[in-house]
Protein backbone atom coordinates (compact mmCIF):
# COMPACT_ATOMS: atom_id res chain seq x y z
CA UNK A 1 0.00 0.00 0.00
CA UNK A 2 1.20 3.67 -1.21
CA UNK A 3 1.55 6.11 2.03
CA UNK A 4 -0.03 8.98 2.23
CA UNK A 5 1.84 11.57 1.22
CA UNK A 6 -0.31 14.03 3.27
CA UNK A 7 -0.62 13.40 7.46
CA UNK A 8 -2.73 14.99 9.67
CA UNK A 9 -0.49 16.00 12.98
CA UNK A 10 -0.75 18.34 15.65
CA UNK A 11 2.15 19.83 18.08
CA UNK A 12 1.83 18.13 21.26
CA UNK A 13 0.80 20.90 23.80
CA UNK A 14 0.47 23.78 21.53
CA UNK A 15 -2.50 25.04 23.21
CA UNK A 16 -1.22 25.26 26.47
CA UNK A 17 2.05 27.28 25.26
CA UNK A 18 0.52 29.54 22.64
CA UNK A 19 -3.18 29.92 24.45
CA UNK A 20 -4.08 32.26 21.33
CA UNK A 21 -7.46 31.83 20.22
CA UNK A 22 -8.77 35.04 19.04
CA UNK A 23 -6.60 35.19 15.90
CA UNK A 24 -5.44 32.20 13.28
CA UNK A 25 -2.31 32.34 11.34
CA UNK A 26 -0.40 34.13 13.63
CA UNK A 27 3.25 35.47 12.08
CA UNK A 28 4.83 34.68 15.37
CA UNK A 29 4.91 32.23 18.45
CA UNK A 30 5.73 31.84 21.97
CA UNK A 31 9.33 29.74 21.69
CA UNK A 32 11.67 28.94 24.49
CA UNK A 33 15.44 30.56 24.61
CA UNK A 34 17.16 27.24 26.02
CA UNK A 35 15.08 25.12 23.31
CA UNK A 36 18.34 23.23 22.67
CA UNK A 37 19.31 22.77 26.54
CA UNK A 38 16.25 20.56 26.68
CA UNK A 39 17.16 17.02 27.55
CA UNK A 40 14.52 15.54 25.19
CA UNK A 41 15.90 17.57 22.03
CA UNK A 42 19.45 17.16 22.54
CA UNK A 43 18.62 13.47 22.30
CA UNK A 44 17.60 13.94 18.82
CA UNK A 45 19.48 13.85 15.74
CA UNK A 46 19.55 17.15 13.78
CA UNK A 47 17.28 16.58 11.13
CA UNK A 48 14.52 15.75 13.48
CA UNK A 49 15.30 19.28 15.27
CA UNK A 50 14.51 21.05 12.53
CA UNK A 51 11.92 19.11 11.49
CA UNK A 52 10.11 20.10 14.74
CA UNK A 53 10.72 23.39 14.54
CA UNK A 54 9.09 23.44 10.83
CA UNK A 55 5.93 21.72 12.76
CA UNK A 56 5.44 24.33 14.85
CA UNK A 57 5.71 26.98 12.14
CA UNK A 58 2.84 24.97 10.30
CA UNK A 59 1.23 24.89 13.92
CA UNK A 60 1.60 28.48 14.16
CA UNK A 61 -0.29 29.22 10.67
CA UNK A 62 -2.89 26.46 11.74
CA UNK A 63 -4.05 28.17 15.32
CA UNK A 64 -5.48 25.04 17.38
CA UNK A 65 -6.37 23.64 14.10
CA UNK A 66 -4.24 20.10 13.20
CA UNK A 67 -1.75 20.70 10.60
CA UNK A 68 -2.05 19.18 7.32
CA UNK A 69 1.40 18.28 6.76
CA UNK A 70 2.44 17.52 3.56
CA UNK A 71 5.90 15.33 2.43
CA UNK A 72 6.35 16.72 -0.56
CA UNK A 73 6.39 20.65 0.13
CA UNK A 74 8.40 19.97 3.34
CA UNK A 75 10.82 17.82 1.27
CA UNK A 76 11.30 21.31 -1.08
CA UNK A 77 11.71 23.60 2.05
CA UNK A 78 13.89 21.63 4.28
CA UNK A 79 15.89 20.52 1.20
CA UNK A 80 14.97 16.90 2.17
CA UNK A 81 13.60 13.57 1.38
CA UNK A 82 10.15 12.21 2.03
CA UNK A 83 12.54 9.31 3.45
CA UNK A 84 14.50 10.89 5.87
CA UNK A 85 11.41 13.31 6.48
CA UNK A 86 9.58 9.93 7.43
CA UNK A 87 11.88 9.30 9.29
CA UNK A 88 12.41 12.07 11.68
CA UNK A 89 8.77 12.16 11.96
CA UNK A 90 8.88 8.65 13.70
CA UNK A 91 11.25 9.70 16.01
CA UNK A 92 9.25 13.12 16.80
CA UNK A 93 6.12 10.75 17.48
CA UNK A 94 8.19 8.51 19.35
CA UNK A 95 9.72 10.91 21.79
CA UNK A 96 5.79 12.56 22.01
CA UNK A 97 6.58 15.73 20.63
CA UNK A 98 4.42 15.19 18.09
CA UNK A 99 1.29 13.72 17.84
CA UNK A 100 -0.74 11.90 14.58
CA UNK A 101 -4.59 12.12 14.37
CA UNK A 102 -7.03 10.15 13.56
CA UNK A 103 -9.58 10.97 10.08
CA UNK A 104 -12.34 12.01 12.63
CA UNK A 105 -9.92 15.13 14.50
CA UNK A 106 -9.03 13.00 17.62
CA UNK A 107 -5.56 12.96 18.97
CA UNK A 108 -4.16 10.00 19.91
CA UNK A 109 -2.99 10.30 23.76
CA UNK A 110 -1.00 13.41 23.41
CA UNK A 111 1.57 14.52 25.72
CA UNK A 112 4.22 17.35 26.85
CA UNK A 113 5.45 19.15 24.43
CA UNK A 114 8.87 19.60 26.16
CA UNK A 115 7.63 17.83 29.41
CA UNK A 116 7.73 14.65 31.04
CA UNK A 117 3.97 12.94 30.55
CA UNK A 118 2.36 11.83 33.86
CA UNK A 119 0.01 9.44 33.20
CA UNK A 120 -0.22 6.09 30.60
CA UNK A 121 -0.59 7.08 27.40
CA UNK A 122 -2.99 5.05 24.67
CA UNK A 123 -1.62 4.97 21.95
CA UNK A 124 -2.63 4.42 18.14
CA UNK A 125 -0.68 3.80 14.87
CA UNK A 126 0.09 6.92 13.33
CA UNK A 127 -1.22 7.35 10.05
CA UNK A 128 0.76 8.06 6.76
CA UNK A 129 4.18 7.35 9.06
CA UNK A 130 6.36 4.29 9.81
CA UNK A 131 5.95 3.08 13.71
CA UNK A 132 8.36 4.10 15.36
CA UNK A 133 11.71 1.34 16.38
CA UNK A 134 12.26 1.63 19.99
CA UNK A 135 15.72 -0.34 19.17
CA UNK A 136 16.65 2.26 16.06
CA UNK A 137 15.55 4.91 18.61
CA UNK A 138 17.48 3.83 21.33
CA UNK A 139 20.93 3.05 18.92
CA UNK A 140 20.67 6.38 17.44
CA UNK A 141 20.10 8.05 21.33
CA UNK A 142 23.68 6.30 22.19
CA UNK A 143 25.74 6.98 18.56
CA UNK A 144 25.14 10.71 19.28
CA UNK A 145 26.08 10.60 22.62
CA UNK A 146 29.27 7.97 22.05
CA UNK A 147 29.71 9.32 18.09
CA UNK A 148 30.17 6.04 17.08
CA UNK A 149 27.45 4.24 15.58
CA UNK A 150 28.89 0.99 14.15
CA UNK A 151 30.01 0.57 17.60
CA UNK A 152 26.97 1.05 19.29
CA UNK A 153 25.67 -1.38 16.70
CA UNK A 154 27.64 -4.03 17.81
CA UNK A 155 27.55 -3.58 21.62
CA UNK A 156 23.76 -3.57 20.94
CA UNK A 157 23.54 -7.07 20.06
CA UNK A 158 26.08 -8.34 22.17
CA UNK A 159 24.26 -6.57 25.52
CA UNK A 160 20.71 -8.10 24.16
CA UNK A 161 22.37 -11.87 23.65
CA UNK A 162 24.09 -11.40 26.94
CA UNK A 163 20.69 -10.36 28.81
CA UNK A 164 18.55 -13.07 27.12
CA UNK A 165 20.98 -15.82 27.50
CA UNK A 166 20.43 -15.14 31.49
CA UNK A 167 16.64 -14.40 31.40
CA UNK A 168 17.43 -10.46 32.61
CA UNK A 169 15.73 -7.59 31.49
CA UNK A 170 17.32 -5.06 28.40
CA UNK A 171 16.97 -2.07 29.54
CA UNK A 172 17.61 1.79 28.23
CA UNK A 173 19.69 2.13 31.40
CA UNK A 174 21.22 -1.88 31.00
CA UNK A 175 22.21 -0.86 27.85
CA UNK A 176 24.17 2.74 28.82
CA UNK A 177 26.07 0.83 31.58
CA UNK A 178 27.20 -1.55 28.87
CA UNK A 179 28.43 1.21 26.96
CA UNK A 180 30.11 2.73 29.75
CA UNK A 181 31.46 -0.72 30.91
CA UNK A 182 33.00 -1.09 27.45
CA UNK A 183 34.52 2.06 26.80
CA UNK A 184 37.91 0.60 28.05
CA UNK A 185 37.83 -2.05 25.07
CA UNK A 186 36.46 0.40 22.18
CA UNK A 187 38.92 -0.27 19.58
CA UNK A 188 40.11 3.16 18.34
CA UNK A 189 39.57 4.08 14.90
CA UNK A 190 42.22 4.00 12.48
CA UNK A 191 41.60 7.50 12.12
CA UNK A 192 42.38 8.91 15.31
CA UNK A 193 45.77 6.51 16.10
CA UNK A 194 48.39 8.30 17.11
CA UNK A 195 51.19 8.18 13.82
CA UNK A 196 54.53 7.70 15.23
CA UNK A 197 57.51 9.19 13.52
CA UNK A 198 61.30 8.51 13.72
CA UNK A 199 62.31 11.70 14.03
CA UNK A 200 66.32 13.09 14.24
CA UNK A 201 68.09 16.44 15.05
CA UNK A 202 69.53 18.29 12.24
CA UNK A 203 71.89 20.80 13.44
CA UNK A 204 71.92 22.83 10.24
CA UNK A 205 68.27 23.18 10.30
CA UNK A 206 68.23 23.27 13.55
CA UNK A 207 64.94 21.28 14.07
CA UNK A 208 64.05 17.63 14.35
CA UNK A 209 63.29 16.51 10.94
CA UNK A 210 61.79 12.71 10.39
CA UNK A 211 64.03 10.06 9.39
CA UNK A 212 63.96 9.36 5.58
CA UNK A 213 62.83 5.94 4.73
CA UNK A 214 65.09 3.44 4.52
CA UNK A 215 65.72 1.60 0.90
CA UNK A 216 66.65 -2.27 1.78
CA UNK A 217 67.91 -4.02 -0.84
Amino acid sequence: MIKPQIVTLKVNNWDKHNPRNDRDNMPWFKFRRDFFRDTRIRELPQPAKILFIYLMCEQAKSGTEPIQFSYRFAALDLDSSVQELQKSLSILCAYNLVSNQQPNGNQNAPSGCLEESREEESRVDPVGVPPPDPTEALILKFSKIHADEDWVRLEHGKARSWYAERGKKFTERAFGNWLRRGLDNKPIPAAARPVLVEKYWDADANAWLPVPPRNDP
